[in-house]
């Protein structure tokens, strides 16, 4: 597969404009007092918030959120309030912390489940121990998780016609719902698209993973292309007819396809 750098664009482009508004109310009132004495627990502003697992990997799966606080002189067990658990999660009620320790870690397992998108969102809400109205150099109180499970459906060659081009084989292909994922595609990334029941493939935009020695980074999306992109389930091909755009203007629709060779049995 290569890149092609001598791609040019028709002299056509878009302009984008954006208006922002605010309010001068900002009178409100704290709906409860934070004693002085007040811990100051927080989760850190370093932990991922999003995390992508595949399904047959989740046996012994877990992951640790770092939780910090300012005040460390003492021993303290800190309760947890979970607002949002799916049955993907199991974590702790209670954060420990040992006297003279500002850290600590949360250990979360990660439960058998099928493929989808999954939620955990977890608070410090006792005043006593976490100031909610503040941020702790960027943590928060609050930490909200989202996990996508996916599904390998096995490997195929992708033809680029384009921006790229020639054929690029061995590539994984995963599935979530009606939204997959081709890995290691264009410039190293992964192509992200949903696919609905009727066939019919959409392209949020996104980046190739390469930049146009003149026009900067690239970028495609399935809006705007003249042709719709499909899948095939006799070929077992998804039709990719994405236009390929840069901030100057677009390079047009590219036709394109990948060819699912050795599917899961």
């Amino acid at each position: 597969m290569k890149f092609n750098k001598s791609v040019y664009l028709p002299l056509f482009a878009a302009c984008l404009s954006g208006l922002a508004s605010c309010s001068d109310d900002d009178d409100f009132t704290w709906s409860e007092p934070v004693p002085s004495d007040c811990m100051d627990v927080y989760f850190a502003d370093s932990n991922p918030t999003t995390y992508d697992v595949m399904s047959d990997e989740i046996d012994n799966l877990s992951f640790t959120v770092e939780v910090m606080r300012l005040n460390s002189a003492e021993a303290a067990t800190v309760p947890l309030t979970v607002f949002s658990r799916s049955e993907a999660f199991e974590c702790p009620s209670t954060i420990e912390f040992a006297a003279g320790e500002n850290k600590a870690a949360l250990e979360v397992k990660v439960n058998k489940v099928s493929s989808g998108d999954y939620t955990l969102e977890l608070s410090i809400g006792d005043v006593r121990y976490s100031n909610p109205y503040v941020t702790y150099d960027g943590g928060w109180s609050v930490l909200s998780i989202d996990m996508t499970v996916w599904d390998f459906l096995g490997t195929g060659t992708f033809y680029y016609n384009g921006l790229f081009s020639g054929e690029d084989p061995g590539l994984s292909l995963y599935a979530s719902g009606t939204s997959y994922k081709i890995t290691n595609w264009g410039g190293g990334v992964d192509l992200l698209f949903t696919c609905d029941a009727t066939g019919k493939i959409t392209v949020a935009e996104q980046y190739v993973g390469a930049d146009h020695q003149t026009y900067g980074p690239v970028y495609v999306t399935t809006d705007g292309a003249d042709v719709m992109s499909y899948y095939d389930p006799e070929t077992q091909t998804y039709y990719f007819n994405m236009a390929y755009n840069v901030s100057a203007g677009t390079f047009g629709t590219m036709y394109e396809k990948f060819v699912l060779t050795d599917p899961v049995q």
